[in-house]
């Protein structure tokens, strides 16, 4: 795990190295088994979280104007599954790509996408927690290699807010 200006950011290649060797299946959040929160709404969740995202999202595509490139469109379905992610990893404390396969062979049998990746962030104590994120994650070889991926189309962002104030935030981006 990479540590970029206090956001810990774990290496995509890492987790896909681990997920390759393992059965992972999707044990997160499906729409409607959530704790009752409908997943669909972000912004019924923690109306600072679905800002956050929002913000992501629009960085994100900041970013790939920045460099020539298409912006991406936003996902509900991807945004949906994002966020159960997020919760998950911050109702356990720990944050990686763990259900990873399962994610994408969800959102490919819905035919949402054909190709799925992720990057994934937490940390605590910025003034400018989306900033931080998005440097990070392109200061990462893994993680640029995300963002900046002509062959995406779609993204979809959650966030997830602990009460003891970390941020824990997952991108998904398809095609």
């Amino acid at each position: 795990m990479k540590r970029m200006n206090g956001t810990k950011i774990i290496s995509l290649a890492v987790a896909s190295a681990w997920l390759a060797c393992s059965v992972s299946i999707f044990s997160g959040c499906r729409s409607g088994e959530s704790s009752g929160i409908d997943l669909g709404n972000t912004a019924a969740v923690e109306p600072r979280a679905a800002d956050l995202s929002r913000q992501l999202f629009e960085q994100t595509n900041r970013l790939r104007v920045s460099k020539g490139m298409d912006a991406l469109r936003w996902s509900n379905e991807l945004a949906e599954v994002a966020l159960c992610h997020a919760q998950t990893m911050a109702q356990k404390g720990r944050i990686g790509h763990v259900g990873l396969v399962g994610r994408s062979e969800q959102l490919r049998e819905r035919g949402v996408v054909s190709r799925l990746t992720e990057n994934v962030a937490y940390g605590m104590g910025h003034d400018a927690p989306v900033l931080v994120t998005v440097e990070g994650w392109n200061k990462s070889l893994e993680h640029r290699r995300n963002l900046l991926d002509e062959r995406v189309t779609l993204t979809g962002v959650g966030c997830a807010l602990t009460a003891d104030g970390f941020f824990y935030f997952v991108q998904l981006y398809g095609r």
